[in-house]
């Protein structure tokens, strides 16, 4: 496009000033804010995973807690079904103890590095593991579990009571 301009009777052709790419300034202002809005959400990322592995795990201790009060009641296989606990791990076996379980039934999850289990137990069975009546359900272990994640510092307590009743705090 060709512009004219007019200038006591003469006639000058002059182009438009096109600017072509980005000045540094520009480039340098919009490398800063990426970097800013980066450094803001990496932190932000990390407590999400931490604070979704932590909620996984805990639901899938307590699914694990009710499935083997499930199989009592149902008597499987004529057998009481019971949770064993280990810091890392937790094993759902069938057999009125860990000691006498049936191996060929035992359910293994592990926990994976940063997460640990701790608990606080109190009954008539082993300080370590819960195993539930046949018939009626009932734990011979009450008490808390904690389930806790290194990197966050942040855990869940899972709450067994008397009947059975097994719930997060």
């Amino acid at each position: 496009m060709i512009f004219i301009k007019k200038q006591k009777h003469q006639i000058v052709k002059s182009k438009p000033r096109y600017s072509h790419g980005f000045t540094l300034v520009e480039v340098l202002i919009v490398v800063a804010i990426t970097m800013i809005l980066a450094a803001i959400t990496v932190p932000i990322y990390g407590n999400l995973q931490v604070s979704s592995q932590l909620n996984e795990n805990t639901s899938l201790l307590i699914q694990n807690l009710r499935t083997a009060q499930e199989r009592s009641l149902a008597r499987l296989n004529s057998l009481s079904h019971g949770i064993k606990l280990f810091p890392n791990s937790y094993v759902l076996y069938q057999g009125s103890s860990y000691v006498t379980r049936v191996l060929e039934h035992d359910r293994i999850t592990e926990l994976g590095d940063t997460v640990n289990l701790g608990w606080s137990l109190v009954g008539t069975g082993q300080p370590d593991e819960i195993n539930f009546s046949k018939s009626l359900g009932v734990p011979d272990m009450v008490g808390d579990i904690t389930i806790t994640h290194d990197i966050g510092g942040d855990d869940k307590t899972i709450e067994i009571n008397s009947f059975g009743k097994v719930e997060e705090q």
